[in-house]
């Protein structure tokens, strides 16, 4: 959405600081002059922010979104820790934030947007968006699509953003989405790279690396576009709460697809 955004001219680009968009925020810190929206893709914000504690510890960042009356102000009032673009760290209110700002700069919620924006175009009716329990839609969460549905974000991905021939969100934005920018870790079930809120991995199957782009969601949801392949697999599971939730889909990619479409029949 955010690159449907842009192509739109709503967002000047990755590179546009996020505090314009927040000009009427009050209080908001100083220190957010300096974060752009590419920094917020890539949850490299710099801001303090830990969801690695228990739902029910009061310094868990994460819970804010869905209680808070205002959790748009509660992600601005956090304190920076690092310098914008250095670390990397899973940040669900950073990802609040480019939500509000596609619903400023669009005029419309963002639920709506992703329906006129994405969800239409790719002939996806049958969605659902849990909103939290402070009555808010998040971008960070809640989102819910039938697997076939999921797919067709995939196929997106795979097609250059192109589906069944028209041009849903630039090639370019593709591009730059799909460039791995950090190391990360911890939420997949080991190391891997990140970009503009892609995962991205390899596998090695057959003595061959195979390159993957992955959109991860919890409980084991687990989207792979391999490129090189021409293929996308889905994946869904109810593994809450397991550490090892993503395993079974990664195991099932390497050791089944990716071999299967490797080795002749």
């Amino acid at each position: 959405m955010i690159g449907v955004a842009i192509g739109r001219e709503l967002i000047a680009g990755p590179d546009q600081t996020v505090a314009n968009f927040f000009a009427d925020a009050t209080p908001k810190r100083p220190d957010w002059d300096r974060v752009t929206v590419g920094d917020l893709l890539t949850m490299s914000s710099g801001m303090a922010w830990n969801e690695n504690l228990a739902w029910t510890d009061p310094a868990n960042d994460e819970p804010h979104l869905g209680q808070d009356a205002d959790p748009i102000g509660y992600v601005l009032k956090k304190p920076m820790i690092a310098p914008p673009g250095t670390i990397w760290n899973y940040n669900g209110g950073g990802i609040d934030l480019l939500g509000a700002v596609i619903e400023r700069t669009s005029g419309k919620p963002l639920a709506d947007f992703a329906r006129d924006a994405l969800f239409e175009p790719l002939g996806i009716s049958d969605w659902e968006w849990k909103p939290y329990r402070n009555g808010k839609i998040s971008s960070a969460a809640g989102l819910r699509l039938r697997p076939r549905d999921a797919a067709k974000i995939g196929q997106l991905m795979l097609d250059h953003g192109m589906w069944q021939g028209r041009q849903i969100v630039s090639a370019a934005w593709i591009a730059q989405a799909s460039v791995p920018r950090f190391q990360a870790s911890g939420y997949f079930g080991g190391l891997f790279y990140y970009g503009y809120s892609w995962w991205m991995g390899r596998s090695l199957t057959a003595n061959t690396e195979v390159k993957w782009i992955a959109g991860v969601g919890l409980g084991g949801q687990r989207l792979f576009i391999v490129p090189d392949l021409d293929i996308v697999v889905m994946s869904t599971s109810g593994l809450y709460g397991s550490p090892r939730q993503g395993q079974g889909a990664l195991d099932i990619l390497n050791d089944f697809v990716i071999r299967s479409v490797r080795e002749p029949r």
